[in-house]
């Protein structure tokens, strides 16, 4: 059982510098993007974090930020993916109603009970190491060379964390699932590759720690 979790959103996209909702639809990393990836990966470096399995949602922009944070092979999950928006993707996040709720259900997406209740089934068997629902996807490798990568793997299947790269909507709703256990506030707005580490003990998830790492190459946060 791993017993940190270091989950990072993914890095700015084309769609996020032009304030559109994604959802499952993708959009490339900007070059910012890429830097912010970069960044969060040097910052895992110089705390010394050891990763003993690393995770990425299906979505390319997921992926692309993995393969900038992280050196090693990683699991590519669809049980990660951004929470599903319906017909509102592709439309302009300042339109979304505050808060949010279940306004995605009412055009074809998911509620916010189903993005929980997805993403927590999930992180808990990356945690406790078990067979992970919602269908593994093929495994993917950083096809970059090392030194272009912001941290190298770790060999030793002893490490006690995992990390993840998901998506804004989707980490902030799941740090507010276990809000009652956190020690520190979630960034808001919540900020591309921002890190947040958490605590796990078999049963619960405690938010202990969060970073901006990439906060000095500016950028504008995710606001839902």
């Amino acid at each position: 059982m791993y017993h940190k979790l270091y989950l990072i959103r993914h890095g700015q996209t084309v769609f996020n510098s032009r304030g559109l909702i994604q959802g499952r639809c993708d959009s490339p990393l900007t070059a910012l993007g890429c830097e912010q990836g970069r960044a969060a990966g040097r910052w895992l470096c110089e705390h010394n974090v050891c990763i003993g399995a690393a995770y990425s949602s299906t979505a390319d922009r997921a992926c692309a930020t993995c393969e900038l944070v992280w050196a090693g092979p990683y699991t590519r999950l669809r049980g990660l993916q951004e929470r599903s928006f319906g017909s509102l993707e592709g439309t302009p996040v300042a339109h979304l109603p505050r808060p949010l709720g279940d306004a995605p259900k009412e055009h074809g997406g998911e509620s916010e009970q189903e993005l929980v209740d997805r993403l927590n089934t999930v992180l808990h068997a990356i945690m406790r190491q078990e067979r992970v629902a919602f269908g593994d996807a093929a495994p993917g490798r950083s096809e970059a060379p090392v030194e272009s990568c912001a941290c190298a793997p770790v060999a030793s299947r002893a490490a006690d964390a995992a990390l993840v790269v998901c998506h804004g909507a989707a980490c902030k709703a799941f740090a507010s699932t276990w809000s009652a256990y956190a020690h520190v506030a979630v960034p808001d707005p919540y900020p591309n590759c921002a890190i947040l580490v958490f605590d796990y003990d078999g049963e619960h998830f405690s938010l202990s720690e969060a970073h901006d790492p990439a906060g000095y190459l500016g950028g504008v946060g995710l606001a839902i």
